[in-house]
């Protein structure tokens, strides 16, 4: 991205803070950067008086909702996979014994 196209993006927001410290970031910046309630937001002191605030997103529940459509369309279950965890685990304490 070439310093000119930045420099045209760049915007100042205000953002108020409470007596608890507590930041409201701005609807246009929320909504821009698609930040919803719980998400997590980084905020890094640059030294000088400047915070650079990146937006990150847990990912489990995507993660977690993909792996259970995987294990939907190949037939698994949780308790065809508990069944097989088990089948292990009892022929791994047969062999220890």
């Amino acid at each position: 991205m070439c310093m000119r196209h930045i420099k045209k993006r760049r915007i100042l927001f205000r953002a108020h803070v409470n007596q608890r410290g507590v930041i409201t970031i701005p609807h246009e910046l929320r909504k821009n950067y698609n930040i919803e309630e719980g998400d997590l937001v980084r905020i890094s002191d640059l030294g000088n008086g400047v915070l650079v605030m990146n937006h990150s997103r847990s990912r489990v529940n995507e993660v977690a909702n993909r792996l259970a459509q995987e294990w939907q369309e190949s037939g698994e279950s949780l308790s065809s996979m508990l069944e097989a965890l088990h089948d292990v685990r009892d022929k791994n304490v047969s062999k220890t014994f």
